[in-house]
């Protein structure tokens, strides 16, 4: 009797393995092959080398618009949560809606809501389950390196996706961004605090900070082959955007504001870019909204954690690039690593 039940125990282990297996299988076999970027992360544990750690914009519901069934009361931690998906013009899928009902058609994936993040309402974690890539045992480390840290030339890594019908998904490969970002913050970078008779914003056209700019951004081309940009003067290519869908923050208007230029910047295989930004220059200006009342300045002078980031969109840049004779531009997005009016970078 005893052998039996031991018998028993094993046999229904074994299916419940065999079953993992094939779902899994049957995912990599049978669902639509897709590509999404990853966002920077540092290596939890250097001296691992069997799997590198994965984070999406996906991962955080505040990435994109939400639509619950009830509309009182979000998701609770533990709950099905539904993604759904875009291509992008550079090839790459992104989330367009967070939803807690499962869609009829179209392409999303099934996730469930993770821990709240700081910030509180929507801003909570969502996880997939493709946020581990399992390599062969020690080259981990390589491609954690390739991928960059905090503060160096950093990597996107796009990863490989097969997604079914309900929305399961299973990591299949990865490929590399053609360009490389590195971030780096002076050391003047810190809150500016108003005096008591002055009110944040009221001081932008004077640049109170010596030392140079406040923020230097390196573009590289890591590919093998020459990439064209759209940056026309003043670096207009690039903005201050937030790295969150619900933020206080936005781009004031400036002298970029619906400019409809198309200037190539071609840079050759292992060529670099470099912007100085000074945030006190309207050209970098943000508008924080607190309460209803609307301030326009320099993002270190408006005290809260919420992240801004650099970025190039390559959707947007291709859009003005109507004309026939137009070079042929990168079409993917470049984001850089989010940083705070304090000078905390995620």
């Amino acid at each position: 009797m005893r052998s039996a039940l031991i018998l028993c125990c094993v046999a229904v282990q074994l299916g419940v393995l065999g079953y993992m297996v094939y779902g899994r299988e049957s995912v990599v076999t049978g669902g639509q092959r897709i590509y999404m970027a990853t966002a920077p992360i540092d290596p939890r544990d250097p001296f691992r080398g069997d799997f590198v750690r994965l984070q999406y914009p996906a991962n955080n519901i505040s990435s994109a618009p939400q639509q619950w069934s009830d509309n009182d009361n979000e998701p609770e931690r533990g709950d099905v949560i539904y993604a759904l998906l875009e291509e992008k013009p550079g090839g790459l899928h992104e989330v367009v809606l967070f939803t807690d009902m499962q869609p009829e058609d179209g392409l999303f994936l099934r996730g469930r809501r993770g821990r709240a993040l700081r910030g509180g309402g929507s801003r909570a974690s969502v996880r997939f389950g493709i946020e581990q890539l399992f390599v062969q045992q020690g080259s981990g480390i390589a491609i954690e390196e390739k991928r960059g840290v905090r503060g160096g030339m950093q990597t996107a890594m796009e990863v490989e996706i097969a997604v079914n019908k309900k929305g399961t998904a299973v990591l299949t490969g990865y490929q590399w961004s053609d360009l490389g970002i590195q971030i780096e913050l002076s050391d003047n970078f810190r809150l500016r605090v108003p005096d008591a008779n002055q009110n944040a914003g009221q001081n932008i056209n004077q640049n109170t900070d010596a030392g140079g700019p406040h923020i230097t951004l390196t573009i590289q081309n890591i590919s093998e082959d020459p990439v064209t940009l759209n940056n026309p003067g003043e670096n207009c290519g690039f903005r201050l955007e937030p790295a969150n869908l619900e933020s206080r923050y936005s781009e004031a208007p400036n002298s970029c504001t619906d400019l409809d230029v198309v200037e190539p910047l071609t840079l050759q295989p292992g060529q670099t870019h470099v912007i100085e930004i000074d945030l006190t220059d309207r050209r970098w200006l943000v508008r924080y909204d607190d309460n209803g009342k609307s301030s326009i300045g320099d993002m270190r002078e408006f005290d809260n954690n919420e992240m801004m980031r650099v970025v190039y969109r390559g959707a947007a840049s291709s859009a003005r690039a109507t004309d026939d004779e137009a070079p042929e531009l990168w079409p993917g997005d470049l984001l850089s690593q989010g940083f705070n009016s304090r000078g905390r970078v995620d």
